[in-house]
């Protein structure tokens, strides 16, 4: 009766290191899953934002509004163009500042 256990302790003892090993490697895979899975998150962020990042540069004077518009909206192919096309044609802060100066000498 003895033997049979005994013979069970040695099989297991001998597998024991194949099975950790497999354990490992999974776990390695695992974490693998994880960053690539946070570096395309991240990386789709980035993505979502590079209308408003493109309007910040410019100095688009309603860039607050663009990134509410594009972080609501930009998930969507055509809110994200939206954006994009708001960030490139957008009028610059430059631009409404004169504008501004312009309407304040016409009513002296």
């Amino acid at each position: 009766m003895r033997r049979p256990l005994l013979a069970a302790t040695i099989i297991g003892t001998l597998a024991m290191p194949a099975i950790s090993h497999a354990q490992d490697a999974h776990d390695s895979d695992a974490a693998g899953g994880i960053l690539l899975l946070l570096a395309l998150a991240v990386a789709a962020i980035l993505l979502l934002l590079v209308p408003w990042f493109i309007a910040r540069k410019r100095g688009v004077a309603t860039r607050g509004w663009l990134l509410l518009v594009d972080v609501l909206f930009g998930w969507s192919v055509l809110g994200w163009f939206v954006c994009l096309l708001w960030a490139v044609l957008g009028e610059t802060e430059d631009v409404v500042s004169i504008r501004e100066r312009q309407l304040r000498q016409e009513r002296e």
